[in-house]
């Protein structure tokens, strides 16, 4: 399958801030947001021009 990885010139999101849409119940858990991207990331895209590469999340920063 994919064996390509994320590239190292990709963007990680730096200083997380839950946005103003989180609830005030919720809390952000960061092992388990990077299990989640992870897992993401070894998923492949399975038709077209892209198939069989690998998924990269570009995490962006939500509050600007």
């Amino acid at each position: 399958m994919a064996k390509e990885t994320r590239p190292k010139s990709y963007p990680k999101l730096m200083n997380y801030k839950p946005s103003k849409f989180m609830l005030e119940t919720s809390h952000y858990d960061k092992a388990k947001a990077d299990r989640a991207v992870k897992f993401i990331e070894n998923l492949c895209h399975t038709k077209g021009k892209w198939a069989g590469t690998r998924l990269h999340m570009i995490l962006t920063d939500p509050t600007g």
